[in-house]
């Protein structure tokens, strides 16, 4: 979700997700990877357990890529 959106959430949103838990996802920031993870229910509450977060050089090489 852009940020603006996950900043209007709030009690009793709805976000729609296709992974499961434990499946893994991918991080983004202005549309960049920033990092890799795995969706993660803790008390019936979602989040994502980060795995790997990227490089600046990487994250840097990816902007050069646009």
């Amino acid at each position: 979700l852009p940020i603006d959106k996950v900043l209007g959430l709030g009690p009793g949103s709805v976000v729609e997700l296709k992974e499961l838990d434990g499946e893994p996802v991918t991080v983004l920031a202005n549309k960049n990877v920033i990092a890799h993870g795995e969706l993660v229910v803790v008390q019936e509450k979602y989040g994502v357990r980060i795995k790997e977060i990227i490089s600046r050089i990487e994250r840097i090489k990816g902007l050069n890529k646009r």
